[in-house]
């Protein structure tokens, strides 16, 4: 696939790729067009059939051709709204639970108007000062090696 994008990256077409999925990215419509027509032309060439639609499903996120704009899809809703609704005050998350929940409202506030904002309550003070334990330092061993990163 690297090999597939490299010419239309060199000529400026910005393309976010996931397996068979490719996003065009373009801050102008009328580029967005140009560089859709461009990568299809060069998928042909290649003898890569295309499918053409006006939604597609990335990442998460409905991408919308004909509006021009991202919504997330149902699976990503029904995934933060079952996120959400296990907490509840006074009861405890796993710290992964939490962790899921965050990532999920992060990858989300790409199409959501304001939504890193509604997250800064959840993410505490980073200001805080938190107390080092030696399990920590135990846990960051291995990050401490150079052979290791």
């Amino acid at each position: 696939v690297a090999a597939a994008l490299a010419p239309l990256r060199l000529r400026g077409i910005h393309i976010l790729n996931c397996i068979d999925d490719w996003l065009i990215l373009a801050q102008l419509e009328h580029m967005a067009v140009q560089h859709r027509d461009v990568v299809l032309a060069h998928m042909k060439e290649l003898g890569v059939e295309t499918e053409r639609q006006e939604e597609t499903t990335y990442l998460g996120a409905v991408w919308d051709s004909t509006t021009m704009q991202a919504r997330l899809s149902p699976a990503r809703i029904e995934s933060i709204l079952t996120a959400v609704t296990r907490v509840k005050e006074g009861r405890s998350l796993t710290v992964k639970q939490f962790q899921r929940l965050l990532g999920l409202m992060a990858a989300a506030s790409s199409v959501i108007p304001f939504g890193l904002l509604y997250m800064r309550p959840l993410q505490g003070n980073p200001s805080r000062m938190i107390k080092v334990t030696r399990r920590c330092l135990r846990a960051l061993d291995m990050w401490k090696k150079p052979w290791f990163l």
